[in-house]
């Protein structure tokens, strides 16, 4: 044992005050522990980089460790939370919650989000897949511009007289 917690427990006359003074300071920690959770339940936002499921997910777990330190909450509660902290990409499904006026279950709810997570990345992948069409496309009519440049010779444009009045 550290020689500063040694002096303090030695101070203690009963094993009882030795307890309780521990058992306070593990409490303490604990009530910690459960702040942090709380906390980073308010402060989680879902950011627009990919597959919203999958974050959604993760913040359930936290909801989970609420509900394993005895601090459950309502599913409705739940689906509000995680509906208002969408990003801002995610405003027409929001919307589209919003006009549900948010009596879906957590289960639908997860539903719907897969669902919007399929669609949009199948337009994304079919917006990559145009772009693509695009870039060859370009790529052969410049192909094609440059071997007719080769061809035929242009007029030198260097050489040209402006006609007409000159201002100094």
């Amino acid at each position: 044992m550290e020689n500063s917690l040694a002096e303090s427990y030695s101070k203690k006359v009963k094993a009882k005050e030795i307890w309780d003074s521990l058992g306070k300071l593990y409490e303490d920690d604990e009530n910690i522990s459960k702040i942090f959770i709380v906390e980073k339940y308010h402060k989680w936002l879902f950011e627009d980089e990919m597959a919203m499921l999958p974050k959604v997910k993760e913040f359930l777990k936290l909801r989970q460790k609420l509900d394993d330190e005895k601090m459950p909450l309502v599913d409705k509660f739940v689906v509000g939370g995680i509906v208002s902290k969408l990003s801002a990409g995610w405003s027409n499904f929001y919307a589209r919650m919003h006009q549900k006026k948010l009596d879906i279950s957590l289960e639908d709810l997860l539903q719907e989000i897969h669902v919007e997570d399929k669609i949009r990345s199948q337009q994304k992948m079919d917006s990559l897949s145009k772009q693509l069409v695009k870039a060859n496309l370009v790529l052969t009519r410049e192909f094609k511009g440059k071997q007719v440049a080769s061809h035929h010779k242009k007029k030198d444009s260097t050489n040209l007289k402006v006609n007409g009045p000159s201002f100094k």
